[in-house]
């Protein structure tokens, strides 16, 4: 199978990537739906720079009212894709800074990554993620440039392909129509990161729909972690109809009629305790206070 730019990049933990682009429309017209040129460059594991052209635009409602910089989408050429040997996969967010302060949006964005990367210990059906620096350079020349953490989410397309299921697209769907099971375990999930910002069903909000092929009933796969009492975002709303009195809070959002309908699931998390905790432990793009805080919080 060819590689896919993703793939690419999975060489290190993490890769030094320069987005190049309009920096002042970026991050001061945001409230668009339209994409704006770029460049992408990264080095490869040959040590060779690889420019690729892009589209990239503003995404996320909240983020975009409340953030310093907005989170992004990048669209990559699929035309220019191809000719450099690569897969057609060319849709990728970017879950970089929020906030201009350095240390506490690099925190952040480590911590959401974090919670990626224990999700992709607990199952195979997850989004992969790569963290990359990134050097946000202004193509006009006016603006500072901006170095940044962040990491690329996998593209939906990469994933369906991945793990053998199709996303659903228009998932207006009613709660009789899941795997319960596996629901409820991207439930039990949310619940130990403490996230109430996700929904599947009748609409999906932070979490896709899919089908295992051959399957009838459809599956949850969880993204975007940031409002999460792991991660602790200062700029996190509470789930006020849900009656959230403060950011660690947790709220189960299952489905189930008694605690018997867990057990399955509390023993697959059981038996995954150890290797959990140990590699929170030793997770050291964060600091120790902040292992230590969250293996508590966990």
């Amino acid at each position: 199978s060819i590689e896919s730019i993703f793939n690419s990049m999975q060489y290190n933990e993490v890769v030094n990537v320069v987005i190049e682009t309009d920096l002042d429309s970026l991050i001061n017209v945001r409230k668009r739906e339209t994409y704006q040129p770029a460049k992408f460059i990264y080095e490869n594991e040959n040590g060779e720079k690889v420019t690729q052209s892009v589209k990239v635009k503003p995404r996320g409602k909240y983020r975009r009212r409340v953030c310093d910089f907005p989170t992004i989408k990048l669209n990559f050429k699929k035309r220019e894709l191809k000719a450099n040997g690569m897969a057609k996969y060319d849709n990728y967010k970017v879950v970089t800074h929020c906030l201009d302060d350095k240390k506490i949006s690099k925190e952040n964005v480590i911590r959401e990554y974090l919670i990626y990367k224990m999700y992709n210990l607990l199952s195979d059906h997850s989004y992969q993620v790569q963290l990359i620096n990134i050097t946000y350079r202004d193509s006009k020349g006016k603006m500072n440039t901006l170095k940044r953490t962040a990491f690329l989410i996998e593209d939906t397309g990469e994933l369906e392909d991945r793990i053998g299921v199709k996303v659903h697209p228009e998932p207006k769907l009613p709660i009789d129509s899941f795997n319960l099971e596996q629901y409820n375990f991207v439930a039990l999930f949310q619940y130990m990161i403490g996230n109430l910002d996700w929904r599947a069903t009748p609409f999906a909000k932070n979490a896709k729909v899919m089908k295992v092929v051959g399957k009838t009933d459809y599956e949850v796969i969880p993204y975007d972690f940031d409002f999460s009492g792991v991660v602790q975002v200062s700029y996190m709303r509470l789930a006020e109809h849900l009656n959230q009195k403060n950011t660690r809070q947790r709220i189960f959002l299952g489905q189930i009629s008694n605690q018997e309908d867990l057990k399955s699931n509390f023993e697959r998390f059981e038996t995954k305790q150890e290797e959990l905790l140990t590699f929170i432990m030793n997770f050291e793009l964060l600091p120790k206070p902040s292992r230590k805080s969250i293996k508590k919080y966990i």
